[in-house]
């Protein structure tokens, strides 16, 4: 996306990080595993500013057949 926009002479940049992992209440941290890094896009848009734009289609979790039905 970002080349896409850079074509188009939107200035743009991919930026990496890491998603919100898991909050524990008890010990009051956030577990961050490397599962959780992510990347995404941001473009320059003149009466914005820097805008997130996150391409990655979402994860489709696969459906369970019913029981019975390995």
């Amino acid at each position: 996306m970002a080349v896409m926009l850079r074509v188009l002479a939107i200035p743009s940049r991919v930026i990496t990080g890491f998603q919100s992992g898991v909050y524990n209440p008890i010990s009051g941290s956030q577990l961050i595993r490397s599962s959780d890094a992510h990347s995404w896009v941001e473009a320059w848009l003149p009466d914005r500013g820097w805008t997130t734009f996150d391409p990655t289609p979402p994860i489709r979790m696969p459906q369970s057949l019913p029981h019975g039905r390995d």
